[in-house]
């Protein structure tokens, strides 16, 4: 048999359903859900107005653009450990550079340097 429930615990209930933050987030979870349906249908109509015929397929690169690319990588790994040692250098003398230390960085600065403009 179900239980009786008492009007002034039904009521309690409500009020602190009401006081706690739950009416807050069902009030923002529905305007969340307002706000993807509108997106989805605006999609949806910009979809309708593409010609699918108008857009083709994208080639992959070219032979020309693969060698310019491997060109380009070679150059960045032939220069990053030149770059490396020097700010790895830096960093190790920061605060307290002798003029061993001026002399050293100018090495690696212009090592670097040529690794850079080859």
């Amino acid at each position: 048999m179900p239980r009786a429930i008492q009007v002034e615990q039904a009521q309690a209930a409500v009020r602190q359903i009401q006081d706690s933050s739950i009416p807050v987030l069902t009030n923002e979870i529905s305007a969340d859900l307002d706000r993807a349906q509108r997106l989805i249908s605006n999609l949806r109509t910009w979809m309708g107005t593409l010609d699918r015929k108008a857009y083709v397929k994208i080639e992959p690169w070219s032979t020309e653009i693969f060698a310019a690319y491997n060109a380009y990588k070679a150059d960045v790994d032939a220069v990053t450990p030149a770059r490396k040692k020097f700010k790895d250098y830096k960093k190790k003398v920061h605060k307290k550079e002798t003029v061993e230390d001026c002399v050293r960085l100018a090495q690696l600065a212009i090592e670097w340097g040529r690794k850079a403009v080859r």
